[in-house]
């Protein structure tokens, strides 16, 4: 069930991220789905794919939440 009150615009995709402005009556905000690439030598390009997002005009005053699978392994222990 969708809450008319809620406005989902998207800003931008491609085929590791999806980038949406959020907006309620009480606020903004900013949501990206973000796969970064498994190859790890082109995981660099995915890493700069989200700086370019961070940079964005007017996003850059409102809260961001990025989720989704990053393929970065942050200790020798997470890998099986």
């Amino acid at each position: 069930m969708w809450n008319e009150s809620v406005s989902v615009c998207l800003r931008s995709y491609s085929v590791g991220h999806i980038d949406c402005s959020i907006q309620d009556l009480n606020s903004s905000w900013r949501f990206t789905g973000f796969y970064g690439n498994p190859a790890h030598h082109l995981r660099k390009f995915s890493w700069d794919l989200l700086r370019r997002l961070s940079g964005l005009g007017s996003y850059q005053n409102e809260p961001w939440l990025i989720g989704g699978d990053f393929n970065e392994i942050k200790c020798q222990g997470e890998k099986k």
